[in-house]
Formats: structure tokens, C-alpha cells, sequence
């Protein structure tokens, strides 16, 4: 399934009507996701996100096929960052413009892969916003997130409170993902990563 604008904006209206108070945006200060996200030392788990992200055949296509990744890794790099941290830590109007500003930047990136990967077949057309793109990306982002901050910390995996679970479908939604790939507590290993890996 491709992520439409129209798909887009109905999940940013609904995470919109969710939101309590739209100056600390989907999170909030007091969230799981603001203790974890804010470690710097999560700059230190970006090679292994950027692998993982090219461990499918269509991330890796539009990487090698539109990016500038391969003559400026530092910059995609940065880029990502910024528009995952303004939807992390923006107040809502920043988390909404740049959900729809990823979203208008991948609109324009598809094309086909080139050779027969796994299960993918050559001449597979692939699309940027393709759901299940859009939702590797974000699982290999979590997934680094966490062990980063429990190697760092030197601490086991924080509990999901109700709460934090309905935030962070709310970023979800901002990705215009839907939740069947998700688990529903905070995983205590790489279960989202191979959970989201099955199709592959």
C-alpha cells in the first residue's frame, strides 16, 4: 500500500483531535520518548540504523537510485534526524509540517528494483511511501534507539504506560503507518525488527 496525501492528512486529523496540549506536540516532556530520544549517544547507533535500513531491497534502491547518501552520508544522515527529532520534540505545528514535508519529498522517489532480491523480483516497482518501507525505517530507528540507550544506561528496556503507547502511535500516524506490525509493549529485544523483517 502507498501512503497517499489524503491518507496523510486523515491520520494527521486524527492525531491532531488526540493531542492535549499542541506546545510539547505528540510527546511531552514527561514521556518515555523524550528520556530516550534526548541521549546524544544515540548519534552513536547511526551506522547501524543506516544498515538496517538498507537491509530492504526498497530503502536500498531509492538510496542508491535518489540519494545523496553514497557522496554526503553525513548530510542524509543529519536530515533524517532533523525531521524525526521536529516530530520527537516540536511543539505540533512542527511535527505536522515536517510529517508532511517528508511525505512531499517521498512522493517523488520510486522506481524499480534492478535485480532479484529475497522476495522481491527484479523490475519490482517500489515507491518512498510505500507502507512497508515507511514502517522499516521506523522499526530500525526504535530498535536502535533502545539498545543504544539500554547499552548506554545500562538499563533494561522502559515499560510502555498506556499513555506512551497512544503517543507513539500517534508518530505512527504522522508516518501515516498502520499499527498491525507493532507490539504493543516495549520489546525487550530486537523483536521489532525481526517482526517487521518476515515479509523479507
Amino acid at each position: 500500500m502507498v501512503v497517499t496525501k489524503a491518507d496523510l492528512e486523515r491520520h494527521i486529523a486524527r492525531v491532531r483531535d488526540e493531542i492535549t496540549d499542541p506546545r510539547v506536540g505528540i510527546y511531552g516532556p514527561d514521556s518515555v520518548s523524550w528520556r530516550i530520544n534526548k541521549e546524544a549517544a544515540l548519534f552513536l547507533g547511526g551506522g547501524k540504523a543506516a544498515l538496517l535500513q538498507l537491509a530492504h531491497p526498497f530503502v536500498a534502491h531509492a538510496v542508491d537510485q535518489h540519494s545523496q547518501t553514497k557522496t554526503d552520508p553525513l548530510g542524509r544522515f543529519q536530515r533524517t534526524f532533523d525531521n524525526v527529532f521536529a516530530m520527537v520534540f516540536g511543539d505540533w505545528a512542527s511535527a505536522e509540517r515536517r510529517a508532511r514535508r517528508v511525505h512531499a519529498i517521498h512522493s517523488r522517489i520510486k522506481g524499480e528494483i534492478s535485480e532479484d532480491v529475497g522476495a522481491f523480483q527484479q523490475g519490482s516497482h517500489y515507491e518512498a511511501n510505500q507502507e512497508q518501507a515507511l514502517l522499516w525505517v521506523h522499526a530500525t530507528l526504535l530498535d536502535t534507539a533502545l539498545e543504544v540507550y539500554q547499552l548506554v544506561k545500562g538499563r533494561s528496556r522502559p515499560e510502555r504506560s498506556p499513555v506512551t503507547t497512544r503517543r507513539a502511535s500517534a508518530l505512527r500516524a504522522c508516518l501515516a503507518s498502520r499499527t498491525a506490525c507493532y507490539p504493543r509493549t516495549m520489546p525487550r529485544s530486537s523483536g521489532t525488527i525481526a517482526t517487521c523483517s518476515r515479509p523479507m
